[in-house]
C-alpha cells in the first residue's frame, strides 16, 4: 500500500526548505476537523498558524495577516486558496 503519511512528510520537508530561505509561511486551518499539530508545523512558527472553525473567521484572520505583513497597513493582498488532499 505505500506510505500513508507521504504527503505530510513531503510538505513538511518543503516547508522547512522554504522557511530556511527566510520566507514566512502563514497557515489557516479551516474547519473543526483539521490536524492542528501538522498545520502548526507547516507554519513559520506557532503564531503563524490560524485556526478558523468557520469561514466567518476568515475576514478577521486575513486582516491580522495583512497587518502583520504590511506594517503600515494592508494595501493589496492576494489570497490563493489551496486544498491539499
Amino acid at each position: 500500500a505505500g506510505n500513508e503519511n507521504f504527503a505530510e512528510e513531503i510538505s513538511l520537508e518543503f516547508a522547512k526548505t522554504v522557511k530556511g530561505s527566510g520566507t514566512g509561511i502563514y497557515v489557516i486551518g479551516l474547519g473543526n476537523k483539521v490536524n492542528s499539530d501538522y498545520l502548526t508545523k507547516l507554519a513559520t512558527s506557532p503564531e503563524y498558524y490560524y485556526p478558523s472553525p468557520s469561514s466567518e473567521d476568515l475576514v478577521r484572520i486575513y486582516r491580522e495577516i495583512g497587518t502583520s505583513i504590511c506594517k503600515s497597513g494592508p494595501n493589496v493582498i492576494q489570497i490563493i486558496p489551496r486544498v491539499i488532499r
